[in-house]
């Protein structure tokens, strides 16, 4: 018997057995649908960019493809898309440059989403 024999009537002093054996069994039960699981996904932050926002003539839409304004920055962008089409940048490399936050890699995400699916996006920070 435990602390709370004193504290039971006599008549219940009978039970405190099946009691204390209740309160062990519910202390080691689990019961998983309590809570409710969720499959959380990831979002990248760039996840909103699908492309430059360029018309067919290569001028870039106020607000197209995630981007809004940039309009000198995505038409650059999309003179390299056109030069990486026609076979005249292979072998070279693309550096931009800028402060943080001017959308350095938002444009790199375009040009890659430009060329299309086989053409893999891998960020490099540092």
């Amino acid at each position: 018997m435990g602390w709370f024999q004193n504290t039971l009537p006599p008549c219940a002093l009978k039970h405190t057995h099946t009691l204390s054996l209740s309160l062990t069994l519910i202390g080691t039960m689990r019961i998983e649908e309590a809570s409710a699981r969720q499959a959380t996904q990831r979002v990248s932050n760039h996840a909103h960019i699908k492309g430059l926002g360029l018309d067919e003539n290569g001028h870039p839409l106020p607000i197209a493809s995630g981007f809004v304004d940039q309009a000198e920055a995505r038409e650059a962008c999309g003179f390299v898309v056109d030069m990486i089409r026609e076979k005249k940048m292979a072998g070279r490399a693309l550096l931009l440059t800028g402060a943080s936050g001017t959308g350095k890699t938002a444009l790199a995400l375009g040009i890659s989403q430009e060329l299309g699916s086989k053409v893999p996006f891998c960020p490099m920070v540092g």
